[in-house]
């Protein structure tokens, strides 16, 4: 007769929800909101002692973040989903894009913040108003260890929380409707992006040749879209070093 685990079906990767860029949602008491970390997305996906690290775009990332993996592991469910942020922190606690990039894989500098989860055993919680999620997931992490952090979430006083935030140099906030479901691979209303500084979205269009001692490339071309045509905004090649320019 098989053991009861062995009927457990395998948890595999499932596409993230996203976030869409709208206007800040009405302060009525139906939301909650989140830091917006600059880090990499990665889901977490845990079968017995198998770990995996998924990129949103589905590339696994275990080898990047090896003490990520090792503390997932760590936890005391057997198996679980979880979605959350990969973030470098800098001298100041903030989470820093540029510092990630050129952490490679020193473990201590690498800080995992978990902000929900999708399975947990054979369970699919998808379907769960995101506060009992949440709740789900704080019990899930009591026994967690770094580098992963359960994401702080707010729900009172928002317009004070919002500008501290933003006077502390958050790169934005995610206000998320307390009721809502994961909605797998959708970029849904019920999760909004909040951006505190102003920026623009760049398509690399390509790169010019390396010179001297630069290994790979020496620039990204980029541009940005205005209706249907693309328009050259520049080029950017400082911030990389060869392990960054090599993965680009």
């Amino acid at each position: 007769m098989p053991h009861p685990m062995a009927t457990l079906r395998r948890l595999r990767f499932v596409e993230p929800m996203k976030a869409a860029v709208a206007p800040p949602p009405p302060d009525d008491g139906e939301w909650l909101y989140e830091v917006k970390f600059d880090g990499f997305r990665v889901l977490a996906v845990k079968n017995g002692r198998n770990v995996e690290l998924w990129s949103r775009n589905e590339k696994l990332l275990n080898e990047r973040f090896p003490s990520v993996a090792e503390a997932v592991k760590k936890l005391s469910t057997r198996s679980c989903v979880i979605d959350g942020e990969a973030c470098a922190l800098n001298a100041e606690g903030k989470s820093s894009f540029q510092l990630l990039q050129n952490a490679g894989e020193k473990a201590s500098a690498v800080v995992y913040y978990v902000f929900d989860v999708l399975f947990e055993g054979s369970k699919d919680l998808r379907g769960m108003p995101l506060t009992e999620r949440k709740a789900r997931l704080e019990a899930l992490l009591l026994d967690a260890v770094d580098p992963i952090r359960p994401s702080l979430f707010f729900t009172e006083n928002i317009p004070k929380i919002l500008a501290k935030m933003k006077s502390a140099g958050a790169e934005g906030a995610i206000a998320k409707r307390k009721d809502s479901a994961y909605e797998t691979g959708r970029r849904s209303g019920a999760w909004v992006k909040i951006k505190f500084h102003k920026g623009q979205e760049f398509v690399i269009a390509g790169y010019t040749l390396p010179r001297r001692s630069r290994h790979y490339f020496g620039a990204l071309i980029l541009g940005y879209y205005k209706g249907k045509r693309l328009i050259f905004a520049g080029r950017v090649g400082t911030g990389f070093n060869d392990r960054s320019l090599g993965e680009i």
